[in-house]
């Protein structure tokens, strides 16, 4: 009775614990120079249904889906969407990274990204949307995000049909 008790307590412990990794976004502090940077595993990470209504403010909250591992490759199933949040600092002035999904076939990505505090501003890209929607024509989808010494919070929700791996980085725009 007792075990049974004790592994009822562990098993709401480490399901609060996912929670709270859902519920605060990291931050990545951006330094100068052309290095790529791996977003996909410094992310806080969430599954939800892909026909689900996306709304950034519920997105970033953290009121959305279900925690999942933020790994380097994001392992999509048919149905799903798999949604990362993170705030970035820049270490200069203000300069313009690209967000980028490196994954020529992946049906839609969006991404939301403000600078702290303000309002979101949106984009979308990927094999199911036209290519003048797109933020800039690329091999696979993109997004120019400005950062400098304010922090900028960044949402990133990556739909397919079937399943697929995905990875998200940012680089310097050169």
């Amino acid at each position: 009775m007792m075990i049974v008790f004790l592994k009822s307590v562990l098993a709401a412990l480490a399901a609060w614990a996912a929670l709270g990794a859902w519920a605060s976004a990291p931050v990545v502090a951006l330094s100068a120079g052309p290095q790529r940077v791996d977003l996909s595993e410094r992310m806080s990470v969430a599954r939800l249904r892909a026909d689900e209504a996306l709304d950034a403010d519920a997105l970033w909250e953290g009121g959305a889906g279900e925690a999942a591992a933020a790994q380097r490759v994001w392992r999509l199933a048919a149905g799903e969407r798999m949604v990362g949040r993170i705030t970035l600092r820049g270490s200069r002035g203000r300069e313009t990274h690209v967000i980028e999904v490196p994954a020529a076939s992946v049906d839609e990505v969006r991404v939301w990204h403000r600078e702290e505090g303000g309002a979101w501003r949106a984009a979308i890209a990927g094999d199911g949307v036209p290519l003048s929607r797109w933020p800039f024509a690329s091999q696979y989808p993109a997004f120019p995000i400005a950062v400098g010494y304010a922090p900028v919070d960044v949402i990133v929700a990556v739909t397919n049909a079937g399943p697929l791996g995905v990875a998200v980085s940012i680089l310097p725009d050169a």
